[in-house]
């Protein structure tokens, strides 16, 4: 799923709903838990691949208190 998702190039929130409503569509009920959470790992991995993380500013102090 997560190669047909990278080839296609789906990864707005919209389109990964549309394909997530027709796999559902298509599939028995049965197997919709396992089918959501394939999804949901795979909107996790785009999210955090997209959110920069940048590192915590590091204060220090040492600095700070020779320009005060």
């Amino acid at each position: 799923m997560l190669q047909m998702v990278v080839e296609k190039n789906i990864y707005s929130r919209n389109d990964l709903e549309e394909l997530l409503n027709c796999f559902l569509e298509l599939n028995s009920p049965c197997h919709h838990s396992v089918i959501v959470q394939a999804f949901t790992e795979i909107w996790n991995e785009i999210i955090s691949k997209r959110i920069v993380k940048k590192p915590c500013a590091q204060l220090d102090v040492s600095q700070k208190m020779k320009e005060s």
